[in-house]
């Protein structure tokens, strides 16, 4: 996907701007096409024709296109040298892995610094408590009288244990609902307060993950996706500073290419791209 994408980005590029000399312009791939999200090419255009032809270009053939702005100039592209995993021609990875060497501490080691603190998010009605590695917590207050609760879960470090071992990480990756990815660290809770609907204990799983817009910790959502089976989610800034949880940047990959002698151009140079 790599050379396709760069070469799809540079073919748009060509057909729509008007070459200057050395103009830097970038295009993204993922407003091309749907399935190419990632990454962005900048192509650096150079429209003075050299007697030879630059070294990259004798020394990349194989990378090497040709192609033809839309005034009709002809240039030699070398392409970036991407392959399937977005790690250039230095073998240099543009994701991280799950089992990033950088790291220095876990998600979990980290986390470890909210101690015993309790969190509390207040929808209509109930209150939602978190106190982290105890318990989740439902319940209704009027002054300081507690009227109603549930128990959604105490934690459960084998359970917690057995989930991350059947991820396969110890931090889930999915799309977001906006795009992009969103990463987390969950928790599990279980033997939580007998669920009249099913008859079973309930349970909640806590997913943390990095919040950049803010210094506090704080519960932002609680979901019962099934019944009695819940999701609450937990912000707290602590996990930004594990790698696998820094923001991402989107890979930039460079396209350099050169104009070309007409003469240059009958000789043929690498691959042809109309």
């Amino acid at each position: 996907m790599g050379r396709a994408g760069s070469a799809l980005a540079l073919c748009c590029i060509l057909q729509l701007v008007t070459v200057g000399c050395q103009i830097i312009l970038q295009a993204t791939v993922q407003s091309l096409a749907s399935d190419l999200k990632e990454p962005k090419y900048v192509v650096a255009l150079n429209d003075k024709p050299s007697a030879t032809p630059p070294s990259e270009v004798i020394e990349s053939p194989s990378r090497t296109v040709m192609m033809t702005d839309k005034n009709g100039k002809r240039y030699a592209c070398v392409l970036p040298d991407v392959n399937e995993e977005g790690e250039d021609f230095l073998g240099e990875s543009t994701s991280i892995g799950k089992d990033s060497k950088n790291r220095l501490n876990s998600p979990g080691d980290l986390l470890d610094s909210l101690g015993t603190s309790c969190f509390f998010r207040v929808e209509g009605w109930w209150t939602y408590e978190i106190c982290y590695k105890k318990h989740v917590r439902q319940f209704h207050q009027e002054r300081d009288t507690v009227m109603s609760e549930y128990f959604l879960g105490l934690y459960n470090e084998e359970a917690t244990k057995q989930h991350h071992e059947k991820a396969g990480s110890e931090y889930v990756e999915e799309t977001g609902s906006v795009g992009g990815t969103e990463r987390y660290h969950s928790h599990i809770y279980t033997d939580g307060t007998v669920c009249d609907l099913t008859q079973g204990q309930r349970q909640t799983e806590v997913r943390f993950a990095c919040s950049t817009d803010s210094s506090s910790n704080k519960v932002v959502s609680i979901k019962e996706p099934t019944t009695c089976h819940y999701v609450l989610v937990f912000y707290t800034p602590v996990l930004c500073t594990h790698q696998a949880f820094k923001t991402q940047e989107q890979p930039v990959h460079f396209i350099n290419c050169h104009a070309v002698s007409r003469a240059e151009g009958e000789g043929g140079v690498g691959g042809e791209v109309e």
